[in-house]
């Protein structure tokens, strides 16, 4: 079979292995194109950039050179403000200006007018994508898009339309690594918001997560380590919910350093948070209205503090607050939520000078839920009243 009917049906792995082989000069511009896209499509960014930087050196190719932007942004990696990336690939050019969208996005701290800047990034990318719902017809392109419309719709609170995005998609191939890990990631998180039901059972959701890693080992050039740090930037609490739960993905035990840790006071990294900044992070993170909240003088220093570098990327925190998470857990069994309080006693909720007491009674009756003396179903009526 030709490489790119492998492409087309995303059997990466397949693709990958034929371009690999040597082959006739002359095409080689265009087939190490195609062979970067199987790699980086199998968590595989190390070597798709090699490969890319050898032959770009080479040729001098501007495909090649959009490809490597193309892979760095999709990654969470590119320098969002150089102004000379390459986008004018008449199909795909959109994809690097929405994926660096989301990066500045991130790189903002989520309130105030840091919230209502990413507010409206996140907006400017789903803008972008609507073409794409109609014109990228090819399996692989309908669930990126999908993955991408659907994240900027949770991040801006929209549930249901969320969950309007991801129905009636493709089934996902076994070696469309990139996708199978972000979508199981976006599912996570879908069960960490005030939804009675999510995309998909939990015990379905862990189980796919555990395939994609054992898949990892058997798919030619797929690589867990492009896979994780892919998670660990656009899905953060997912990560740490993998870190967390009974029979935890070790691979994912990097992604524990991304939460928040409270006790009297909170810290992230070794860096003080403002006490009055974790209610309102709290509420974000489940995507409910966050109040208003003003920093100013050392505290907005020490907000300032927490960016940090992603590549060549910008990026705030993630400061991972714990709540989401316990979410997640109580939907599963005793295990779970034994896993739950043990994590509440070791990363902590609330600290004390933290200025929101509705959020506080909510926090007590998940305390409850963990505790077994309430049903789930409280905790997520609670969290829908906020």
């Amino acid at each position: 079979m030709h490489s790119d009917s492998f492409a087309v049906l995303g059997r990466w792995g397949d693709s990958a292995t034929l371009l690999s082989q040597p082959t006739d000069q002359k095409n080689l511009t265009y087939l190490t194109h195609q062979l970067s896209v199987a790699l980086f499509n199998l968590g595989n960014i190390t070597q798709a950039q090699t490969v890319l930087s050898r032959y770009r050196r080479d040729s001098g190719s501007d495909d090649l050179l959009n490809m490597t932007q193309m892979i760095d942004s999709m990654y969470g990696r590119a320098d969002f403000t150089r102004s000379n990336l390459t986008t004018a690939n008449q199909r795909y050019g959109w994809t690097i200006d929405a994926m660096l969208l989301m990066e500045r996005a991130a790189s903002l701290p989520p309130y105030g007018k840091g919230l209502q800047a990413s507010h409206e990034f996140l907006r400017e990318v789903l803008k972008l994508s609507e073409e794409a719902l109609t014109r990228d017809v090819g399996n692989s392109d309908r669930l990126y898009v999908a993955w991408m419309r659907a994240r900027c719709r949770l991040l801006l609170g929209e549930y249901g339309v969320a969950l309007s995005e991801l129905a009636a998609l493709p089934a996902l191939e076994r070696q469309d690594l990139y996708n199978r890990v972000l979508l199981c990631a976006l599912e996570l998180e879908c069960l960490m918001l005030p939804l009675s039901q999510g995309p998909a059972p939990l015990a379905d959701v862990e189980r796919k997560f555990r395939e994609i890693f054992q898949d990892v080992k058997t798919i030619p050039f797929a690589d867990a380590d492009g896979l994780i740090a892919l998670v660990m930037r656009w899905h953060p609490m997912a990560a740490a919910y993998l870190a967390l739960m009974p029979e935890p993905l070790r691979e994912f035990t990097p992604a524990l350093d991304l939460l928040l840790r409270v006790t009297d006071k909170a810290s992230w990294q070794g860096n003080s948070v403002p006490p009055q900044l974790i209610a309102p992070l709290i509420r974000w993170h489940l995507r409910v209205p966050v109040l208003n909240t003003t920093l100013s003088g050392n505290a907005a220093y020490q907000v300032a503090r927490l960016s940090r570098q992603v590549g060549e990327a910008t990026v705030w925190g993630p400061v991972v607050p714990l709540l989401p998470v316990v979410v997640a857990l109580s939907r599963g069994g005793e295990a779970h939520r034994d896993a739950a309080g043990r994590a509440w006693r070791d990363f902590g909720m609330l600290p004390g000078a933290h200025r929101d007491p509705e959020l506080e009674g909510v926090v007590e009756v998940w305390r409850a839920v963990v505790a077994g003396e309430r049903p789930l179903g409280d905790g997520l009526r609670a969290l829908q009243d906020l």
